[in-house]
């Protein structure tokens, strides 16, 4: 083997290793936001189930203790006309009545929300401190406890855009007609969107309790990345069974899987070039040999 050979031998290796060195450097930082948004997706979904298993292991005496708690709280609230704050500036000064209802298995998740249309199932927890909506979605103090009931308005909200989790980054993507689920102490509550607004932070009069009503609704901000405005998805209880169907129907269509896991075919063709490139490589080594 000439020098030359050898110089072209080591020339192919270097570039070869250079090229998948530059590609799994690009596509950990194209992959890692997507990932992370798996990864955690998985953690607050079983967080979700801890506390789901968590009340399975409750005596029903126990339960419905709980529930009567919060609906005299919320009979309570309904009748002081409270004025809600933004839901996303934490209430300075939470009581220690508020963070104990609902809060049986002592981790501070009174409920899940799910949202079947964008594949949302996210523990709520007591407030809408930044502690607490970094980890899943937030109940926001002043508004209804989320068990349902006549004159109840419980308010659910959560993140948008961030980096690393999918929290609400898709509620835009929600119609009038679409149906979210809370489930709370063991029992279902089901609610259809029947209007979306956008309004400033301070604009909270849409999420003041309406009389003979059971509405909850959800909140993030909006633009997506500048946060200026609240989205507000107003929803009014319906039956478990009318709420089911629509879900099933409205499931996540091929679309909305495509704008979710977009990066998985673009990854695997970027893996595909990369195969062909060094194929090339020491395909033309072969031949000068």
């Amino acid at each position: 083997m000439t020098g030359q050979k050898k110089n072209n031998m080591r020339k192919n290796k270097i570039l070869s290793v250079v090229l998948v060195v530059l590609f799994l450097a690009f596509v950990g930082i194209m992959d890692y936001p997507f990932l992370a948004r798996l990864y955690n997706d998985r953690v607050q979904g079983n967080v979700a189930v801890d506390y789901e298993r968590a009340i399975q292991d409750v005596d029903d005496e126990q339960l419905e203790e709980e529930w009567q708690k919060a609906q005299t709280y919320n009979k309570e609230l309904s009748g002081k006309g409270v004025a809600l704050a933004d839901a996303f500036v934490a209430v300075s000064g939470s009581d220690s009545e508020y963070e104990s209802l609902l809060n049986v298995d002592g981790s501070g998740t009174m409920g899940v929300i799910e949202i079947p249309k964008i594949g949302v199932r996210l523990p709520i927890y007591h407030g809408t401190s930044e502690e607490v909506l970094q980890k899943g979605a937030g109940h926001l103090e002043g508004s209804s406890l989320p068990i349902g009931g006549t004159d109840t308005h419980t308010c659910i909200s959560a993140h948008r855009g961030l980096p690393e989790k999918t929290m609400f980054t898709n509620l835009d993507q929600l119609e009038e007609g679409d149906c979210f689920f809370l489930d709370v102490l063991g029992e279902t509550l089901c609610y259809r969107i029947y209007e979306i607004e956008t309004v400033r932070p301070e604009n909270t009069e849409s999420l003041s309790i309406q009389q003979g009503k059971d509405l909850a609704t959800l909140i993030t901000c909006t633009p997506y990345g500048i946060n200026t405005h609240r989205l507000y998805l107003h929803g009014e209880r319906i039956p478990y069974e009318e709420a089911e169907e629509a879900a099933s129907a409205a499931g996540m269509g091929p679309w909305q899987l495509l704008v979710r896991y977009w990066w998985i075919p673009v990854t695997l063709l970027l893996l595909l070039w990369l195969v062909y490139l060094l194929y090339r490589i020491n395909r033309g080594e072969k031949k000068r040999k």
